[in-house]
């Protein structure tokens, strides 16, 4: 054991790194707990479409590490650290801090009123032209064709637009 002080910056730098990966940690095991279907039905369809990226797994690792060297540090404070943990984990602190950190990396909810808008869209233009006498290929090709263009619009246009995308359209 050390000895470094309790309000030494060290031990503070360590213990603001602890709190954060305790905080990621328990957003996503709350997030598995919700998978498995802990707390119902609406909550695991929701959680199963959410979904954090791979490296959260390391940050177990790290905060038993941060743990490990709190205690290396100073054990007597850490223990006051480790009750402390316990009772923002039981009550709600840790995970609203998790989600709030982890929300850049969710991936945003499917809007499902565009969607039915966009297949509302989709089977109005194929009835037009069956109408036409186009044949079910030539309809199939051309709406694969319209959606992979509006997908692509609409990738562009959240990156900034590219000339790609602008020569496609000319040549349309």
């Amino acid at each position: 054991m050390l000895g470094i002080e309790f309000l030494s910056p060290l031990y503070l730098i360590v213990l603001a790194l602890y709190f954060l990966t305790s905080s990621i940690k328990m957003f996503d095991i709350r997030m598995t707990q919700a998978k498995n279907g802990a707390w119902g039905e609406d909550a695991r369809q929701e959680a199963q479409s959410l979904t954090l990226p791979g490296w959260v797994g390391a940050v177990f690792y790290l905060d038993f590490l941060l743990g490990g060297l709190l205690l290396l540090f100073n054990w007597k404070a850490t223990l006051v650290v480790w009750i402390v943990r316990f009772v923002l984990k039981v009550l709600p602190v840790l995970e609203t801090v998790g989600n709030l950190l982890m929300f850049p990396f969710r991936p945003k909810p499917l809007d499902r009123e565009r969607e039915a808008r966009d297949l509302e869209r989709v089977l109005r233009d194929l009835a037009e032209r069956e109408t036409r006498g186009d044949t079910f290929a030539e309809v199939h090709r051309r709406m694969a064709d319209m959606l992979a263009q509006e997908a692509d619009r609409e990738r562009d246009a959240k990156r900034g637009g590219t000339a790609r995308n602008f020569n496609r359209e000319k040549e349309n």
